[in-house]
């Protein structure tokens, strides 16, 4: 039970820091989205990877200017109502309310 209240606590109190990618800490995050973005122009991607990998090494790698994601579960395409949907029915699984009884129950 305790662990239940300190996840649910944990994910309320949650804050999303929305430009923390653009931290150059962060920049070789995208080199992904690049061997990627190359593989889908007509690389191999054996090619692409070793491009990317060398302009990493020489300092060179540019972190793309736009990506559009569009896959299941990317940022463009987050899929939280199928999530949520989901979570739901999962949820429902679950009868809380017998559970709060047999607590109540056990403390009476």
């Amino acid at each position: 039970m305790s662990c239940l209240e300190l996840t649910t606590f944990a994910i309320e109190n949650m804050t999303v820091k929305k430009d923390l990618m653009k931290n150059p800490l962060y920049q070789l995050a995208f080199s992904v989205e690049e061997v990627n973005s190359r593989v889908l122009a007509g690389v191999p991607f054996r090619e692409a990877y070793k491009q990317v990998g060398q302009e990493i090494e020489k300092g060179n790698f540019e972190v793309p200017a736009a990506i559009h994601h569009t896959h299941e579960g990317s940022l463009g395409n987050l899929c939280n109502q199928e999530i949520d949907h989901k979570m739901q029915r999962i949820m429902e699984q679950f009868a809380f309310d017998k559970m709060q009884t047999a607590i109540q129950n056990l403390l009476t």
